[in-house]
């Protein structure tokens, strides 16, 4: 008997509280993340090198009626516009003015002016980051907050229920910004002047102060003290899930005698491992 041992990265997300993949390279610096109701966030002080999250803890609900329920894309917040928030903390330093990169994937329908979708939040100027809609002549811009430090992209969220996936992007203070969706740059400019602070919050929808929200879910939010690679954001953007621990099988077989089994051939949605002298198939269809 001979067991073969598959890890594949999830396709969809994952369920609520699974574990965050602390070996990965691309969790270095990952200081919080949202996802499916519940957020992972790392408490220690602010250090270099892979930063150990702490435990998964549920969104608390802040402000208005969002609800945690199933959507097309998994399970997570949905909110209708509006004074709603999920708000919690605190999650440590925001890592002084250095570099950092905050995450979102949504899929909405109505992005108003101020809404907020994720972010941190300090007190003081240029002590927060966050993912607004602001900015241009509609006042629907990918945009960043960073209380009184802020940088309008000049490109509208989409509010066709498309599914979209942005990323903003910085070296630091005076550094470059930049804005991706969809794994492509589509704005840059220069990061205002940022503060540190400790203790702060985060927040999921309404930032408190506009009392707007988009209409639509808030799929995934995550914050890093670094500024993630093009390589590392395309990583995301096809993979959403890599944060996490892989989804792993154990197939027990018997190979023809004499052979040594190989696994040489793996698909996405039906995982098929072949060689000349036995086939594996695993159905997820």
């Amino acid at each position: 008997m001979v067991v073969a041992s598959l890890e594949l990265p999830w396709q969809g997300q994952p369920p609520p509280y699974t574990p965050l993949h602390t070996g990965a390279s691309i969790n270095r610096g990952l200081m919080l993340l949202a996802y499916g109701g519940c957020v992972a966030k790392y408490e220690g002080p602010a250090v270099s090198g892979l930063e150990p999250l702490g435990g998964q803890t549920p969104l608390i609900l802040q402000s208005g009626s969002p609800t945690i329920k199933p959507h097309r894309d998994g399970l997570g917040p949905v909110f209708s516009g509006g004074a709603q928030a999920y708000n919690g903390g605190p999650v440590g330093e925001v890592g002084g003015t250095g570099p950092f990169t905050l995450e979102v994937l949504v899929r909405i329908t109505s992005a108003p002016s101020l809404a907020g979708f994720f972010g941190v939040l300090g007190s003081g100027d240029g002590t927060a980051r966050g993912v607004l809609a602001f900015g241009g002549g509609s006042n629907k811009n990918i945009y960043f907050w960073g209380s009184a430090a802020d940088l309008a992209s000049g490109v509208d969220w989409l509010e066709d229920d498309s599914l979209q996936h942005v990323f903003i992007v910085s070296g630091g203070s005076g550094q470059p910004m930049l804005f991706y969706r969809g794994g492509a740059i589509i704005a840059s400019g220069t990061t205002p002047t940022l503060s540190s602070t400790s203790n702060v919050n985060y927040a999921v929808g309404d930032f408190g102060n506009w009392a707007s929200s988009p209409t639509g879910a808030i799929i995934k939010g995550a914050y890093y003290r670094r500024a993630l690679t093009g390589g590392e954001i395309s990583v995301l953007t096809e993979t959403p899930w890599a944060n996490f621990e892989p989804m792993r099988f154990d197939i027990p077989f018997t190979p023809a005698a004499g052979t040594v089994p190989s696994i040489t051939a793996v698909s996405a949605e039906n995982i098929t491992a072949t060689s000349a002298d036995y086939r594996v198939t695993l159905d997820f269809a």
